[in-house]
């Protein structure tokens, strides 16, 4: 948790995203994002803010 690319490969768990569906990511890091680019795995990437009105969320890639 929080631990970015590292703590998924150590964990298993990238396997488990190259399967057919939907898969979301909490705390992915750059490292991640570009590993499933490079195998042609498409990325949306939410990035979530603190605003004077709350959370400001922007969203990549889609």
């Amino acid at each position: 948790y929080q631990n970015g690319l590292d703590a998924i490969l150590q964990n298993g768990l990238f396997e488990n995203l190259l399967e057919e569906g939907l898969h979301l990511v909490e705390w992915g890091d750059e490292r991640l994002e570009k590993a499933l680019a490079n195998l042609g795995e498409k990325c949306v990437k939410v990035v979530i803010s603190p605003s004077q009105k709350g959370r400001k969320y922007e969203v990549y890639g889609a």
